[in-house]
C-alpha cells in the first residue's frame, strides 16, 4: 500500500506515487502495478513549523523491484495487517484503507 501526500506541481498522482515510493523506500514500481484507490483522505498533520493540511491518495502496489532502504524522512518496513494497530500511523482511517484493500480484486 502506497500513500501519497500531495505531489509536486504539475505531477499526476500516479507519477508522484512512483517517485515518492522510490525516494522514500528504495522500491521501484511500474505504473501498471500501482492501482489508485478511491479512498482519498484529507488530514491535518503537526509539522515542525505548525500544522499543515495534506491529501492522502492511496495506491495498491501489486509488484515492485528493489529492497527497502531508509531515507532522510522515513525508516520503511513491511508489516503484517494484524500488526497495524501497534503502529503510529497518521490516522486510523489509513489502517482501515490498508485492511479494506489488502485482498482486493484488481483488473
Amino acid at each position: 500500500m502506497v500513500f501519497l501526500l500531495d505531489g509536486e506541481e504539475g505531477e499526476t498522482s500516479l507519477v508522484a506515487a512512483i517517485r515518492e515510493l522510490e525516494e522514500e523506500t528504495g522500491l521501484i514500481a511500474s505504473p501498471e502495478y500501482l492501482h489508485e484507490i478511491p479512498d482519498v483522505k484529507k488530514s491535518r498533520l503537526k509539522m515542525e513549523e505548525g500544522f499543515e493540511d495534506f491529501t492522502f491518495q492511496p495506491f495498491l502496489c501489486t509488484r515492485y523491484e528493489g529492497e527497502l532502504r531508509s531515507s532522510e524522512k522515513t525508516i520503511p518496513e513491511f508489516v503484517k495487517l494484524n500488526c497495524l494497530d501497534g503502529l503510529n500511523l497518521v490516522a486510523d482511517d489509513v489502517k482501515d484503507i490498508a485492511r479494506k484493500w489488502h485482498n482486493a480484486s484488481l483488473p
